[in-house]
């Protein structure tokens, strides 16, 4: 657990190597095809939970009266959003941040390209072979076979690694009894204070938050790019 932390937390650039080569195995020097291991992933996520949940139940532990232990309770959920926001967000690119953006990005584009082949699907089949939305849209056929819209099995691992990962998240969730508990027996009143606590740490993170918006919007625009150069060599799915 304290390792799983430290690879997650650590800002040093020797960490962030070894966070690359812990989640991406022998693919972490390919920065434009590489795609994390969810088995990697899955242990390294699973041990930091543990190191968390091991911490809040410590700081829940703490509380002597009912009052005391209710405050706790939303101090542990405050934790938990602290360590969120601080992960996600950063004024200076951390390597964690820079692997979650790069995955996000195409996680983004290959997500988007498998809703369009599902609308497409979905819709009617002319006499020509093409559906009625893919004919709306591009008429004259020009983007029909273009890489940008078109899945291959890239996208294919990308979409599925996805879904585990969605997966995994909620069973670390589901699984946290201490984040369990202490979202259950919290009261509307102290929902309410932490909403407001949540939102106003957001806000102070606004230009974190902006300049974080702004890398992701580079890294899209990246993955994009590399789609295009790459695109004699991708392989379409059937």
């Amino acid at each position: 657990p304290y390792t799983s932390k430290r690879l997650l937390t650590d800002i040093n650039q020797r960490t962030g190597v070894a966070l690359s080569s812990f989640v991406f195995g022998p693919d972490k020097y390919d920065l434009q095809n590489r795609v994390v291991e969810y088995d990697r992933v899955e242990q390294l996520v699973t041990g930091f939970g543990s190191y968390t949940t091991s911490a809040s139940g410590e700081l829940l532990g703490s509380g002597s009266s009912t009052n005391a232990t209710t405050l706790t309770q939303t101090e542990t959920l405050e934790r938990y959003a602290d360590q969120v926001l601080d992960l996600v967000f950063a004024e200076e690119e951390t390597p964690l941040q820079s692997i979650l953006l790069e995955q996000l990005a195409k996680i983004f584009t290959s997500h988007s390209r498998s809703m369009w082949t599902q609308l497409k699907d979905a819709s009617w089949t002319l006499p020509n072979g093409r559906s009625v939305l893919d004919t709306a849209v591009d008429p004259f056929g020009l983007f029909r076979y273009s890489s940008l819209l078109n899945m291959n099995s890239k996208d294919e691992q990308i979409v599925t690694t996805t879904r585990k990962l969605i997966t995994l998240a909620q069973q670390q969730i589901n699984g946290d009894s201490s984040l369990d508990d202490a979202s259950t027996n919290i009261s509307n009143e102290d929902s309410l204070r932490l909403a407001s606590i949540i939102t106003r740490k957001v806000w102070d993170r606004r230009s974190a938050v902006l300049e974080t918006g702004n890398r992701f919007a580079n890294q899209v625009l990246n993955v994009t790019i590399t789609r295009l150069e790459q695109s004699d060599n991708l392989v379409p799915t059937q």
